[in-house]
Formats: C-alpha cells, structure tokens, sequence
C-alpha cells in the first residue's frame, strides 16, 4: 500500500512540471492540434521500441569525447541515455498528445538533456 501511495505522490508532483520544460519554444508547429498529437503519438513509439540504439550511440559519443576514459564514462552515460529516452517516450505518449492540443511545442523530453529526437540520429555536441 505504501509503494502505491508513493507512486501516486510521485505522479501528482511530476505530472503538473512536465507541461513547464516545454513552455519556452523556438521552432512552434505549425500542423494542427490533431496531426501535432498523432505525430507525438508516432515519436514515442519509436523512442520506446528504438531506445536500445542509445547503447550504441552513446558508445561512439564517449569513445570520441573521453578517448582515455570511455569505459568507465559509458556505463553511467548510457545508462542515463536509455532512462531519459524512455521517459521521454513515455511522457510523449501519455502527457503530450493532450498537452500538443493546446499548444505549438512538440519538442521531445530529450531536447532538454542534449539528446537527438531519435537514437539513430547524430548529435553535432556529442559527436
């Protein structure tokens, strides 16, 4: 009962911040309000079903920023890679599609720690 308490206190503080990473917006959308929902729907599918290519892409990030030290830097890192990336599939799959209705901004979670839309893509601050 407690691990239930405490996991609904979580959701109850997280759920309402969520909406603020997203309030400042460079590059709005301009679909509308359903084709933005379907397109964050389409995101998180693919985050969640490709978040296992972090591994990999933060394999060569490591390798090319930390020469001497990657093996050591790597596990914390894409550790830290693969829990952003699911998050972030996850809140684009159950906060955004409603929070997109509302406004332009579509940026993914991962924008905000300095990760691609996607884990097959490059990162010009990573790589």
């Amino acid at each position: 009962m407690k691990k239930v308490i405490l996991g609904l206190l979580v959701i109850l503080f997280v759920a309402p911040i969520t909406p603020c990473v997203f309030a400042w917006t460079e590059e709005p959308s301009t679909h509308g309000p359903l084709m933005r929902s379907l397109m964050v729907e389409g995101r998180a599918l693919l985050n969640l079903s490709t978040c296992v290519l972090e591994i990999p892409r933060t394999t060569g990030a490591e390798i090319k920023k930390h020469p001497k030290v990657w093996p050591f830097t790597f596990m914390f890192r894409s550790f830290t890679n693969l829990v952003t990336r699911i998050v972030s599939g996850a809140c684009d799959m159950g906060i955004n599609p409603v929070y997109v209705l509302f406004t332009r901004d579509t940026r993914p979670l991962t924008q905000h720690f300095g990760l691609p839309d996607y884990a097959w893509q490059e990162d010009e601050e990573n790589f």
